[in-house]
């Protein structure tokens, strides 16, 4: 069943404008569900970070991590 609303989706074509409208809207949904995802395993690695540091007895302090610098080019008029 789950094959057949998915062909239904995909196939489907709007009669006024020849495109495959609901594919379109699809990929919207799949990429806010790659988008959460991806949040999603952020906030667990983040959380892991702090219980790992919390356990070998760091501070946050003392983890440094490298900024890139951006050297923006200055107009004089």
């Amino acid at each position: 069943m789950e094959l057949v609303n998915w062909m239904y989706l995909h196939l489907r074509v709007d009669a006024h404008f020849g495109t495959r409208t609901q594919y379109h809207s699809f990929q919207a949904v799949e990429f806010r569900t790659r988008v959460s995802s991806y949040l999603g395993l952020v906030s667990w690695m983040c959380l892991h970070l702090r219980e790992l540091m919390f356990t070998v007895g760091l501070e946050p302090s003392t983890i440094r991590f490298k900024r890139r610098r951006v050297i923006q080019s200055a107009t004089v008029s």
